[in-house]
């Protein structure tokens, strides 16, 4: 169906005008027009207008009423720049002659972002359904999770699942809290539940590799590693970096530490481990630089405690 063309009636045209008080410099010019929805041609209410001129001494702005129209006046002669921007669209730029004789114009199409939602799973998979209120229901689950409510979380998660089931990505926080509950065979079948869908699904492999190695298994740590690549986490690396330092390869233990200790340089769980290594490798000095940064990067923790104690009984 082609666009709805727009034929600005002025007599009819109810403006949301500015108030613009005489001034020295200041002109007759209007730019007058709509700012529509770029995929309907629907107007958009409440959308800034703002038109500025590198010769004037002031932009002028103007908001667009419910049929979507504006009208900005007092311009002088010359090319204007109309932003036009709305919430939940992408700004649009575009220009304007203004002449005192006549008004001028626009009209200005604005694309719509797409939400969390749509980028993840389309727009056709969530017709008929309140997108909104699924995003408000994801935001509930995810804030539930990082406030480590971990049933809240999970309820909201699964009850997502049930409502979209073509969010798949959805297994991933499912098995991350399980996992973070300790469930750690319900977490491997979350993930294995999305890799049957997706099977090289980078995301899901990563967790998988992860969760077996919180469950002990060090033979996980070669395949963390390969999934994770430079997007690993602090966690990842330090894992990493554990299970070198028990496997007696201190130099790629320490190699892991410093990766994990740059990702958050005020974690003080590396700088410790850091400290050990030094320790073990006989170098006492460097080993208490490191048990001091725990103490001055990340204070009131376990760690800064045992830094604390450990240099206080080094010569």
């Amino acid at each position: 169906m082609g666009r709805r063309q727009w034929i600005p009636i002025v007599v009819a045209m109810a403006y949301v005008l500015v108030s613009v008080p005489a001034a020295e410099g200041q002109g007759q010019g209007r730019i007058i027009g709509a700012v529509l929805d770029d995929d309907d041609d629907s107007p958009i209410p409440g959308a800034l207008v703002r038109a500025e001129n590198p010769g004037a001494a002031r932009a002028f702005e103007a908001t667009t009423g419910e049929d979507g129209r504006f009208a900005v006046v007092g311009l002088t002669s010359g090319t204007w720049t109309v932003l036009a921007s709305a919430e939940g669209y992408a700004p649009t730029t575009s220009t304007a002659p203004v002449m005192q004789s006549v008004g001028q114009v626009v009209t200005v199409r604005l694309k719509r972002i797409p939400s969390r939602l749509e980028r993840a799973i389309g727009a056709e998979a969530l017709a008929g359904r309140d997108a909104a209120a699924l995003e408000r229901d994801l935001d509930a689950a995810d804030r539930a999770f990082n406030e480590q409510r971990w049933d809240a979380a999970l309820a909201g998660y699964l009850a997502l699942l049930d409502e979209i089931p073509a969010f798949s990505d959805l297994l991933v926080r499912i098995g991350n809290t399980h996992r973070a509950k300790g469930d750690y065979e319900a977490a491997l079948a979350a993930y294995e539940r999305l890799l049957a869908v997706e099977r090289n699904h980078e995301g899901a492999r990563a967790e998988v590799a992860r969760t077996r190695l919180a469950m002990g298994d060090l033979d996980a740590a070669a395949e963390l590693e390969s999934a994770t690549g430079i997007g690993a986490s602090r966690e990842d690396l330090f894992n990493l970096g554990e299970v070198a330092f028990a496997s007696g390869d201190l130099d790629r233990a320490a190699e892991l530490y410093r990766q994990s200790s740059s990702v958050d340089p005020r974690w003080g769980k590396p700088l410790l481990k850091l400290g050990m290594v030094s320790l073990n490798r006989g170098d006492i000095a460097t080993a208490k630089e490191y048990f001091q940064q725990v103490v001055t990067r990340d204070p009131d923790t376990p760690e800064a405690a045992q830094a604390a104690s450990t240099l206080a009984a080094l010569p």
